[in-house]
């Protein structure tokens, strides 16, 4: 006996046919402006986008490079801070920080290969007299050298670093936290 039937994974088409000629006519408009980078419509996205999400704010960006500048930017990161970045990863925030605004950078990651890539990155690039990574917990750095602390973490351990971040940090720092 044949039980066999077509189910369909997910199906993305059938939503969306309602809102395509929509879609279609505001990609078509965007394109054809090159208002794609800055612009009003980006402006009008921004603002539309904010209210959807319950917010005073929200940023088009179009990139994760774009973003981590944007969080620099907006910590206002200028020649001569020190940042330190809880989670660094590979160390692309803190090697930015150097490249892009003249800053000292600390990288803090707990992972072993993802610190060596940092390592081996920040020495290709020659930062080693601006650049450092901390192999370690974020729970466990002091903090006091830090004008800037960027943090790419989950809310939990966030709230679970908020008691580091009060004692360590000296009166002025500032603390980006994106995700």
């Amino acid at each position: 006996m044949n039980h066999s039937q077509n189910i369909p994974f997910l199906d993305l088409i059938t939503p969306h046919v309602e809102l395509e000629q929509e879609l279609t006519a505001v990609f078509q408009k965007v394109i054809r402006s090159a208002g794609f980078i800055g612009g009003a419509m980006v402006e009008t996205f921004e603002k539309e986008f904010a209210a959807f999400c319950h917010t005073d704010r929200a940023i088009a960006v179009n990139s994760g490079t774009d973003a981590l500048r944007f969080a620099l930017t907006a910590a206002g990161v200028k020649a001569g801070d020190v940042v330190y970045d809880l989670g660094s990863g590979d160390g692309r925030i803190v090697i930015t920080a150097a490249q892009k605004f003249g800053a000292r950078g600390v990288g803090v990651e707990i992972r072993p290969d993802l610190c060596r890539k940092a390592r081996e990155r920040i020495k290709s690039l020659g930062l080693e007299d601006r650049v450092s990574m901390v192999e370690g917990s974020v729970l466990r750095v002091d903090l006091s050298p830090a004008d800037v602390v960027t943090m790419y973490l989950l809310t939990s351990s966030n709230e679970r670093l908020k008691p580091n971040l009060e004692k360590y940090l000296k009166p002025g720092a500032r603390v980006v936290s994106y995700e």
